[in-house]
């Protein structure tokens, strides 16, 4: 069931009800749910005060928003099992989020393969094909080392022991773009700013990075 761990068969025994009838009415719930996402899960129609939020916590000029996937845990499928086991070792499908200043989702897309990697991912969706082409150079989303660094999308400089002083991780005292927002089975991890300076992806705990602002100029 959503969320949690319940299978039918509990659920049916607690509201005194036949299998198929809990099938049935979660089916109904599913399909409402998936009717009203766009009216609550939808791209901002003004960056005005997103971008003023982010820039007061981190300084950077024109983020909208910050992207991150993460893995959806499947049943292994029947057909092509392969594709959807990922780097972990287990059957997933991907799901791809981006989410405001205010930890408030602005975009989702799902559906890819678990072993598909998340710069593929953000090739395939409605995001990056739509939406991200109407986008002026003036305005940018936060990624991590997963994703291509572009005009519309910033990416950590690869820490390839070169760096110069300015390129290393910088401490950003209360710099959090984006919030670990969880579920009880974590729908979607997002990464953090602070402290040890360790470039290290979407653990939960709080990290700092350094930005490629290469593309602000």
């Amino acid at each position: 069931m959503l969320a949690n761990q319940e299978v039918y068969r509990s659920v049916a025994d607690r509201f005194n009800v036949s299998l198929s009838t809990a099938w049935e009415y979660f089916q109904r719930v599913v399909n409402v749910l998936v009717e009203v996402s766009s009216i609550y899960i939808k791209w901002p129609e003004s960056y005005e005060n997103i971008t003023r939020k982010f820039k007061k916590r981190g300084g950077i000029d024109g983020v909208i928003g910050a992207i991150d996937g993460t893995h959806i845990s499947i049943t292994t499928p029947s057909y092509m099992s392969n594709k959807y086991l990922n780097r972990k070792q287990y059957h997933s499908i991907v799901l791809q989020g981006v989410c405001d200043a205010s930890y408030i989702f602005t975009d989702c897309f799902t559906g890819c393969p678990g072993s598909v990697h998340d710069a593929r991912v953000y090739r395939m969706s409605p995001l990056f094909k739509q939406i991200m082409p109407n986008i002026t150079r003036d305005y940018h989303l936060l990624g991590d080392s997963a994703y291509p660094n572009a005009t519309n999308l910033i990416t950590p400089y690869r820490d390839n022991g070169h760096l110069t002083r300015h390129q290393r991780p910088t401490r950003y005292e209360n710099y959090q773009p984006i919030k670990e927002c969880t579920s009880k089975s974590q729908v979607i991890k997002f990464f953090s700013h602070k402290t040890d300076g360790k470039n290290v992806k979407g653990t939960g705990k709080i990290k700092k990075q350094s930005y490629n602002k290469a593309t602000f100029v």
